[in-house]
């Protein structure tokens, strides 16, 4: 039993609802504790000051009375203060050198104000006079002395009031600081419990769920968290209609590459044949292969590995070479295929995999424009971006598939009965991604216009 006790206590303590719970308590009644400790000695302080500056004042005013009319003006002006003094808040007393009284509202002398010209604070034991003083005194080239000084019980009597004032004050804020960590440990168990229902259920496979917004700061973390679940979902989306469209994709010139050899097996009536089944089963095969080897080649482009391979380099030359493979294959069908590139196109980056994606650019672009049309390949600078574009007077994408067209294994309404594995804009995407750049396709009324565009940073010295 103990030990399930001190178990729970050091949850208890390592709970990071009850760290914040303490850490907001301890804050708040320090910042009360400053804050009573700065009124209550900042009024005592006030009050303080303020007698001795009235002391001091009378003081020198009863010093002027003498000089100016000698020790008779000087009981004189004391007597008036005296009567004038209704609430028997001032005191004085004028001894001779002998220290008998000559004019006053006490009796004796204090033996404690022994230095002229300093404060003292006395009790009525000390002045034969039942009132606690703050006082000081001044001596006269006669002899004689002068003591003035104030009445201070009040000043006393608010000390003691302010003491049970703050005494009550910090109870009070000790009380308030308990519940206010009570409530923000509540606060913060019900954000957490939120948080972990969501990922609970998530965890189940309900990746639907996503964090409520409440308009306050944790909105930040719930943001993040939403658009990191909103991402895994479209991961997992992906995956899903990426192992959907293997098995639809591959299946067929599987099939067919089973049936031609099962076929040539059977009924082959010679070697010739079963050569001709062989060598068109092998080709199939070599389609599904290349599938692999694609889906491959964009996985390890869009891990980043790729990375080591950036150099500087001229990339003209080699849209040049690129522009001069796919002439034939256009010319063949009367397209004409133009270039408008720049005399120089300094770029850091992997230029063979800007190489290929341009190609597999060309590639679709030849496939699908009709004859007697133009292809154009060209390149830019356009403020802090590098572009490079391929433009067709084909048949477009409408807004749907252009939303999709990279995706893997998509392949537009009007693509269906082309050869091809709909991974072709897929890889040049992950180019893309990989140089920190953006695949943009714009559909005309008639031709395609898809941009490979690269920053600047990523370009090298383009810009200048």
């Amino acid at each position: 039993m103990k030990l399930f006790i001190s178990l729970r206590k050091t949850r208890l303590l390592r709970s990071a609802g009850v760290t914040f719970a303490l850490a907001y308590a301890l804050i708040f009644i320090l910042s009360g504790a400053i804050f009573l400790s700065f009124v209550w000695f900042h009024a005592i302080e006030s009050m303080q000051k303020s007698h001795i500056a009235a002391i001091s004042t009378d003081a020198a005013e009863l010093r002027s009375a003498w000089l100016k009319g000698g020790l008779q003006n000087l009981r004189d002006k004391l007597r008036e203060r005296i009567a004038e003094d209704l609430n028997r808040e001032n005191v004085y007393l004028l001894v001779n050198r002998d220290r008998n009284r000559l004019e006053g509202n006490i009796t004796c002398w204090p033996e404690k104000a022994v230095q002229p010209n300093m404060f003292y604070t006395l009790t009525g034991s000390e002045t034969c006079d039942p009132r606690t003083i703050e006082m000081t005194w001044r001596a006269f080239p006669d002899g004689s002395r002068l003591l003035v000084g104030r009445d201070i019980r009040s000043t006393t009597l608010l000390r003691s009031v302010l003491t049970e004032g703050l005494l009550w004050a910090s109870l009070m804020s000790i009380a308030l600081a308990v519940g206010g960590a009570l409530v923000v440990r509540r606060l913060f168990r019900n954000i957490i419990n939120t948080i972990a229902e969501t990922t609970v259920a998530i965890a189940r496979g309900d990746l639907t769920q996503r964090l409520p917004l409440s308009g306050n700061e944790i909105d930040g973390v719930s943001r993040t968290i939403n658009t990191m679940l909103d991402r895994i979902t479209r991961l997992m989306e992906g995956i899903r209609q990426v192992s959907n469209a293997i098995a639809h994709d591959l299946r067929t010139p599987i099939t067919r590459a089973r049936n031609t050899l099962e076929d040539a097996v059977h009924y082959a009536p010679s070697v010739e044949t079963l050569r001709v089944a062989v060598e068109i089963a092998v080709k199939e095969l070599d389609g599904v292969s290349a599938v692999f080897e694609a889906l491959l080649r964009i996985a390890q482009i869009e891990s980043g590995a790729q990375r080591s391979a950036f150099t500087n380099r001229d990339l003209r030359p080699l849209l040049e070479d690129i522009a001069d493979l796919y002439r034939p294959s256009a010319e063949a069908r009367q397209i004409a295929l133009l270039e408008t590139l720049p005399a120089t196109l300094p770029f850091y980056g992997d230029a063979l995999l800007i190489q290929q994606a341009v190609a597999n650019l060309l590639d679709n672009a030849v496939k699908f424009s009709p004859n007697d049309t133009t292809i154009t390949l060209g390149a830019e600078f356009q403020g802090e971006a590098l572009v490079i574009y391929v433009e067709d007077q084909g048949v477009g994408m409408t807004p749907e598939d252009l939303k999709r067209a990279a995706e893997r294994f998509y392949r537009a309404e009007a693509a269906r009965h082309t050869p091809g594995t709909g991974l072709g804009l897929t890889l040049v995407h992950a180019v893309a991604q990989l140089h920190e750049g953006e695949l943009e396709m714009t559909s005309r009324e008639k031709g395609l216009k898809i941009m490979l565009r690269l920053p600047c940073q990523i370009a090298g010295n383009a810009g200048s």
